[in-house]
């Protein structure tokens, strides 16, 4: 047979080709098993930073509520203090505390044995809210009812300080599971002759677990200070089991571990296995406070991995297809036959798959409109053009009991990275701005999250501002972003502090700063995609073109979303053809604000003490004008006395003749006060509350009057604007029942 070298060569590619098969089957195992390692420790990680958050989360949610309470009894100990001399007052006091708080249920005020003779040795006087809100007042104590050996009465009697007792079913007044509050009493000697206390049903419990969870089947524990169960999948061991008695009866005995653990206030993570061997993930931390419980959260670890068992799966036919696929191609390369349309389809799929990606994350954006109030409508847009199919630039806002909380930020970097990093932060902006108190505090908290989960070292600048609706009065932060621009009868840059941009030091202090922004004026805020746009020369179209083009059109009377329009269409007009290099985003608002109306009145005080009696008039007047009773009246009355004696006493130097202006108004939901002066830069809010727990020869001297003033008011605000202190009072109406 004559020798062919061609078909030799066939042969040798053939045999190449089964090597370069078995080759690349053993490579795709061994990505495979480095893979599933890798994605088995990224989804631990993932799983055990949703379960810390969902446990803190809840944490802030408990503490919320019970820090309300809190509150409301400390409030209220001023009240029972000053009426001591009035036994049947006591009454009073537990139904006005019942009355002005929902989530409480009942309140007791507990006199020690024998304090008021005409009273019996038990005196104890009991306000409850039945089922139809009716409040029941009543006399419980009695030899039945001994309220002396009880845990509410009896710690704080003996370590004379505040205490949240373990749940109990309460038999006597409100009949049903109760958590207490108790706070001490003292008369004007200093000697303790009660205890005040707030009984809060545990029902709300089982809603704020009920939120969220890290997946569909994972279940909450909550236990008491005693290991008592609080909430629990089985309801039928809530408040009669205890978690060691529940772990006992199964095999792992690190349960017992995590009981003792839970009980000592330890926070961690553990893996453990059910009587079938099953294994679970169970994460646990203490509740905030001085409650004493501890909150866990358990995930099925089948759950977790149980859909990437099934993609690995279905992966490892891919491998195998993929195989089938190669030795398809190397048999096609014998007859010389391309690659080309595999290349191709793979190109398509990731284009397809960062075009659903970019729709996703143009639909997280808040749509623009109009945001109608009572007294104020706010018109905004906001716009985001991506430089590649996904971006790293982000903006939001919501409005929410009159207040416009907004942020707009750029991530470093492009591409997917900066978009996961973008979502991460727009999230994170919801959930803290809620909560947090102030956009100083927003930025704080987002900060410490992203830092803390920051392994790529990327940073964002952000600009976070909360906007009261109402007085125009701005509280904002800004992050290393761009200082935003004020619109109206001129073009004015606002002053903002040089903050470091999130993700550089967890640790770093926030400034927050303050300004009253005028009705119907305009603030532009965007990120350097504008200033930074580039032409085909690479020139950029620079600041000064941006203040120029808003000063051109300020005068139009242009909506927020024609304003846009107009800036993008001279950006493209400057750039021509020239590719977009940067991420374009921009959010413009206008508030136009009516005022107080007919329900807003003033007064102008000189800086003299002398004045007071004037000031009471007027908030007397005004707070029965808005239909506060006369203890609402009588509070309302001492808290602006308190606030404009200080401004009196501090805010000019000596000998000087000045100008205090009170202003007020009130709707049907609220009344407000604001005292205006221009004496030296003073914010009362940023002071600490004074220790009313010390003694008077203890206590430093100063502080008692702010400390009033919160206490008084649901609300206390503060902004310098125009070399002036705005100290803004709010008091919202109670419900009546």
């Amino acid at each position: 047979m004559a020798y062919n070298p061609l078909k030799r060569g066939k042969r040798l590619i053939g045999t190449s080709g089964v090597l370069l098969i078995i080759t690349a089957a053993v490579l795709l195992e061994l990505i495979a098993i480095v893979q599933y390692k890798y994605s088995h420790d990224e989804i631990t990680k993932n799983l055990r930073l949703r379960a810390e958050s969902e446990l803190r989360a809840k944490d802030l949610a408990i503490q919320n509520i019970l820090k309300q309470v809190e509150t409301a009894v400390e409030n209220h100990v001023w009240d029972a203090e000053r009426l001591l001399a009035y036994p049947d007052s006591s009454y009073a006091v537990t139904r006005r505390l019942v009355k002005q708080n929902s989530n409480i249920i009942g309140s007791s005020l507990s006199f020690i044995p024998n304090y008021y003779s005409s009273k019996g040795y038990w005196f104890e006087s009991y306000a409850v809210r039945r089922e139809n809100g009716a409040i029941e007042t009543m006399q419980l104590g009695s030899a039945e009812h001994d309220y002396t050996g009880m845990e509410f009465f009896e710690i704080p009697v003996e370590t004379d300080r505040a205490r949240w007792s373990n749940p109990y079913l309460d038999s006597d007044g409100a009949r049903m599971l109760l958590t207490t509050y108790s706070e001490p009493v003292h008369d004007s000697s200093g000697r303790l002759v009660a205890v005040l206390d707030a009984d809060v049903s545990l029902d709300w419990l089982d809603n704020i677990l009920s939120m969220q969870y890290v997946s569909p089947s994972s279940y909450h524990i909550l236990m008491s200070r005693t290991g008592q169960l609080m909430s629990y999948p089985d309801k039928g061991k809530v408040m009669r089991s205890t978690f060691e008695e529940v772990v006992s009866e199964m095999k792992d005995t690190l349960l017992l571990d995590i009981n003792r653990r839970m009980l000592a206030g330890e926070s961690g993570m553990e893996t453990v296995s059910d009587a079938r061997g099953d294994k679970y993930y169970v994460f646990y931390s203490p509740i905030g406070g001085n409650t004493g419980w501890s909150l866990a959260v358990v995930s099925s670890e089948n759950e977790v991995f149980g859909e990437y068992e099934k993609m690995r799966i279905r992966f490892l036919w891919l491998r195998i297809v993929g195989i089938v696929i190669l030795g398809f191609i190397v048999f096609r390369f014998v007859r010389n036959v391309g690659r080309l349309q595999k290349i191709t389809v793979e190109r398509e799929r990731i284009g397809s798959e960062l075009s659903i990606a970019r729709n996703i994350q143009m639909g997280m954006l808040p749509k623009g409109g109009v945001f109608k109030g009572s007294s104020e409508m706010l018109e905004i847009e906001g716009l985001l053009v991506p430089a590649l199919e996904v971006g790293g630039d982000l903006y939001d806002y919501y409005v929410k009991d009159n207040r416009l909380y907004f942020c707009i930020g750029d991530v470093s970097g492009k591409g997917v990275p900066a978009a996961l990093l973008m979502t991460v932060t727009r999230s994170l902006f919801r959930s803290v701005s809620t909560y947090a108190s102030g956009a100083a505090k927003t930025v704080e908290y987002m900060n410490l999250s992203m830092s803390d989960m920051n392994d790529s070292n990327m940073f964002v600048t952000l600009f976070v501002g909360v906007l009261d609706l109402i007085s125009g009065k701005l509280d904002y932060c800004n992050a290393g972003h761009g200082a935003p621009v004020l619109i109206g009868k001129e073009v004015s840059r606002l002053d903002v502090v040089p903050n470091l941009p999130l993700g550089v030091y967890s640790d770093f202090k926030y400034q927050g700063q303050g300004a009253v922004l005028p009705s119907d004026c305009t603030l532009f805020v965007y990120t350097d995609g504008l200033t930074e746009a580039k032409n085909m020369e690479y020139a950029e179209f620079g600041e000064e073109n941006m203040i120029r083009t808003l000063e051109k059109i300020k005068g139009n009377g242009l909506l927020p979303a024609e304003l846009l329009e107009y800036m993008v269409g001279e950006v493209n007009r400057f750039v021509k053809t020239a590719p977009q290099s940067d991420d374009l985003t921009m959010l413009a608002f206008c508030c136009k604000r009516t005022g107080c109306s007919e329900n807003g009145e003033k007064i102008v005080l000189k800086n003299s003490l002398e004045e007071i009696p004037r000031l009471n008039g007027f908030v007397v007047h005004f707070a029965e004008k808005a239909g506060f009773d006369d203890a609402e009246v009588l509070d309302l009355k001492l808290a602006l006395e308190e606030a404009t004696a200080n401004v009196i006493d501090y805010a000019y130097p000596s000998g000087t003749v000045a100008e205090i202006v009170v202003e007020a108004c009130f709707d049907e939901a609220e009344i407000r006060f604001e005292i205006i002066d221009s004496g030296k830069a003073f914010d009362p809010t940023a002071v600490a509350d004074a220790d009313v727990s010390l003694d008077v020869d203890e206590r430093e001297i100063g502080g008692l009057g702010i400390f009033l003033v919160r206490r008084i008011m649901d609300e206390v605000r503060y902004v310098r604007s125009d070399d002036r202190n705005h100290l803004t009072l709010i008091k919202r109406k109670k419900s009546k029942i």
